[in-house]
């Protein structure tokens, strides 16, 4: 018994390929940068000449223009602050908390959030700034 062989040759099929490329760049275009400003608080920061930047684990505690406190997570009371803070400091006893306040911010709010994190008993602290191209006088 002879089984005839058939000639066709398989085929890609381009259009299905470009279709699911298309949601696939459009995916990850919408959703690369979604947790670049935590918690969506637009904060304007200071500007210093001679800021630096640092690569290390980071716990960050932002204080917007009205002096409400924000986490990765979503918004703080501002009674929760310490506990929030010696809980992550409980599991990384190391972590550097960065205090990110509005440059419009009244001076008493950046203080209490400094207090929040020394009644935690963090022992590295450091206040954000952005990065000024001109010095200032």
């Amino acid at each position: 018994m002879l089984v005839e062989r058939s000639n066709r040759h398989p085929a890609i099929q381009m259009i299905p390929l470009i279709d699911v490329l298309s949601f696939l760049l459009i995916f990850f275009m919408l959703f690369s940068n979604f947790r670049a400003n935590p918690a969506g608080i637009s904060v304007d920061l200071p500007s210093a000449t001679q800021a630096t930047t640092e690569n290390v684990r980071e716990l960050v505690i932002t204080v917007d223009r009205t002096g409400r406190f924000y986490s990765a997570d979503g918004p703080l009371h501002s009674s929760g602050v310490t506990e929030w803070i010696r809980s992550n400091l409980a599991n990384s006893p190391n972590l550097v908390v960065t205090v990110k306040a509005d440059k419009e911010t009244a001076y008493e709010n950046v203080v209490s959030a400094i207090d929040a994190v020394r009644a935690a008993g963090a022992e590295r602290l450091q206040l954000a700034v952005a990065i000024a191209s001109e010095p200032l006088h």
